[in-house]
C-alpha cells in the first residue's frame, strides 16, 4: 500500500501538467502583462554616485570617518606605493580578498590623487540585491554592480565605459 501511495504522489510531479505550486501558476488573458523594470543588482544605476555632489559627500565620509577608522582597526602597513607613483590615469588596483573590508581599506590607504577617482567593483547579486544596500555601496564605496554567477555584457561595458572615462 505504501508504494501505490508514494507513487500516486510522485506522479504529478513527473508529469509536464503538474498542478500549481509544482509549476509557474498561470497568467490570465484577460490581464494585460507589464514589464517591470529590474532596477537592482546588475540592472543598478550608480552613475549618480559619479556626480561632483555625491563624490563631495564620500569624500567627507571617506576621510573623516572611514579611513581613520579603517586604520585604526586594521593598522595597514603600506609598502610600494613608490612603484606606482609613475602610473598615469586609470589604474586597476585588486586585492586578495580576504574580507568584505579589502575594499573600504584599498580605499582609505590608495594615494589621493587615486582614491577619489576610483570605483568599486561589487558583487550585483550581494551588495546590489536591496535599495538600501545598492544605494549605500554605490554612496560609501562608489561601488558598481558586476554579475559574478555569468558572464555580463553589461558589468563589462560599464567597466570599460568607467576606465576609459579615467576613473581607476
Amino acid at each position: 500500500a505504501q508504494r501505490i501511495i508514494k507513487a500516486k504522489l510522485l506522479s504529478p510531479i513527473r508529469s509536464a501538467k503538474a498542478p500549481f505550486p509544482l509549476r509557474p501558476p498561470t497568467w490570465p488573458t484577460t490581464v494585460p502583462r507589464l514589464s517591470v523594470e529590474r532596477t537592482l543588482g546588475v540592472d543598478y544605476d550608480s552613475d549618480w554616485a559619479r556626480k561632483p555632489a555625491a563624490k563631495a559627500g564620500r569624500a567627507v565620509v571617506q576621510e573623516v570617518i572611514a579611513a581613520p577608522v579603517l586604520r585604526a582597526l586594521a593598522r595597514p602597513e603600506v609598502t610600494g606605493l613608490d612603484r606606482i607613483a609613475h602610473l598615469d590615469e586609470p589604474v586597476i588596483f585588486a586585492a586578495n580578498h580576504a574580507s568584505h573590508l579589502d575594499a573600504p581599506l584599498i580605499v582609505s590607504v590608495i594615494p589621493t590623487r587615486w582614491r577619489h577617482e576610483m570605483f568599486v567593483a561589487g558583487a550585483a547579486d550581494y551588495f546590489f540585491d536591496t535599495r538600501i544596500k545598492a544605494t549605500a555601496f554605490a554612496f560609501l564605496l562608489n561601488a558598481v554592480p558586476i554579475e559574478r554567477t555569468r558572464p555580463s555584457r553589461l558589468s563589462a561595458r560599464r567597466v570599460s565605459e568607467l576606465l576609459d572615462d579615467g576613473w581607476s
